[in-house]
C-alpha cells in the first residue's frame, strides 16, 4: 500500500469511526495491520532465502571461539567421571545426616 492510500485509509477510518461506523473502521485497520504484517513477514523471508542460497550470515549467529580444544584420553574422562559420582554421593551423604539430625 502507498503512502497515500495508508494515509487517505487512515482518513477515513478516522472519519468513520467519528461517525460510529465501527464495522467499516474496523475493516480498515484490520487491512492496515495484515498489510504490515505481511511486509514484515515478506522481509524476513527476504533476509532467511539469502542467508540459505547466498551463504549470507544471519545476525543473530555469533562465533564463540572454544576455549578448552584439547582433546582427552579414556582414563582422563572416567576418571573425572568417578570423582564426580564421588562428589555428589558425598552431598547426599551429607544431606541424609542432616535429616536425621533433624529427626532427633
Amino acid at each position: 500500500m502507498a503512502d497515500d492510500d495508508m494515509r487517505l485509509a487512515i482518513g477515513d477510518m478516522i472519519d468513520y469511526s467519528a461517525n460510529g461506523d465501527f464495522n467499516k473502521a474496523n475493516n480498515i485497520f484490520n487491512d492496515l495491520i495484515a498489510g504490515r504484517v505481511q511486509t514484515a513477514l515478506d522481509q524476513e523471508k527476504i533476509a532467511i532465502a539469502n542467508s540459505v542460497y547466498n551463504g549470507g550470515e544471519e545476525e543473530d549467529q555469533l562465533d564463540l571461539p572454544l576455549e578448552d580444544d584439547e582433546e582427552y584420553s579414556d582414563e582422563e574422562l572416567d576418571a573425572a567421571a568417578q570423582d564426580a559420582t564421588e562428589e555428589e554421593n558425598e552431598e547426599v551423604e551429607t544431606f541424609e545426616d542432616e535429616d536425621e539430625s533433624e529427626e532427633n
